[in-house]
């Protein structure tokens, strides 16, 4: 699963960062699966504080019990048939009025472009809320760019890890200014 590297890259963020995590798996297995990829890159978890419940992520009580409503950013991580559940999760979340920018990760492209198509007829601005992409899709991009050219496997590695890096923090913004800033770039 991404979301334990997810928590991971979290870390790097400066400044104490709470995580909450709804999920229906075992909390002490989602810990686990945390605690091990900070073990395996020799790194402490010491800037985040998790909250972990184990529950349903499409009953509106649950997301309720862990002040949904009230997250800076909400990302759901989804199964492999994962197409109902997102829009279960996505309905489910705007009924409890989250305010906060949403990414949703899926298998594959289809369900990101049911996504997209759903709340852009909805409610557009909803849609720029909303940021789905399929994992599946990227990695197949970089495997492929990577067997045709042995040059980008470099490239990624550079991209893609953290080795010699160093992370700044920027200021928070509305969507809609991000992408106005972008465009003037």
């Amino acid at each position: 699963s991404i979301g334990p590297n997810l928590i991971y890259d979290l870390s790097y963020l400066e400044g104490k960062k709470n995580v909450v995590i709804l999920s229906e798996i075992d909390r002490e297995e989602v810990l686990n699966s945390i605690q091990n990829v900070f073990t395996e890159n020799k790194r402490k978890l010491t800037n985040l504080r998790l909250f972990i419940k184990t529950g349903d992520p499409n009953s509106s009580k649950h997301l309720s019990d862990v002040s949904l409503e009230n997250a800076k950013y909400i990302g759901l991580l989804l199964k492999s048939d994962g197409d109902n559940d997102a829009l279960k999760n996505l309905f489910a979340i705007m009924n409890i009025g989250a305010k906060a920018n949403i990414v949703v990760e899926t298998e594959n492209s289809k369900t990101v472009k049911k996504i997209e198509q759903l709340f852009n007829k909805i409610d557009p601005k909803m849609n720029k809320r909303i940021i789905a992409f399929s994992h599946n899709e990227i990695i197949g991009n970089i495997l492929g760019k990577t067997l045709v050219n042995s040059n980008y496997s470099m490239l990624f590695h550079d991209l893609l890890s953290y080795e010699g890096c160093e992370f700044y923090g920027i200021p928070v913004m509305d969507i809609d200014e991000a992408l106005a800033m972008s465009k003037s770039v």
